[in-house]
């Protein structure tokens, strides 16, 4: 199974999110699908990101943000890619049962308010 992760810039460097990757055996072994993204280049990104799922290249996306907006908004329009957001790490684990999800967005700065 691989999995792709976007990061937001700005979020690593707020959160130690390297340490997660690395911790997480499933994402571990897909390091050259870890790639981060700043507010002039997302569009293409997501785009390319988009297409890529489409060509089966990996298996889940999860996309870790700001507040999610911008991912959630993209890949809600996307055709047969359901966006959804976690809010918590409850509801992240049950993100494919609630909706059949192949990718969740995670806002993290409304998981961690300080």
């Amino acid at each position: 199974m691989k999995i792709k992760l976007l990061i937001s810039e700005k979020i690593n460097k707020t959160y130690n999110v390297l340490n997660f990757v690395k911790k997480d055996q499933n994402i571990a072994s897909s390091t050259n699908l870890v790639e981060f993204y700043n507010e002039e280049n997302w569009f293409s990104i997501f785009n390319k990101t988009y297409q890529n799922w489409k060509e089966k290249q990996f298996d889940y996306l999860i996309v870790l943000d700001d507040y999610g907006f911008l991912p959630f908004m993209f890949f809600s329009k996307q055709k047969s890619l359901v966006g959804t957001l976690a809010f918590d790490q409850e509801s992240a684990k049950l993100i494919r049962e609630h909706n059949n999800s192949m990718n969740c967005i995670i806002p993290v700065k409304k998981i961690n308010m300080d």
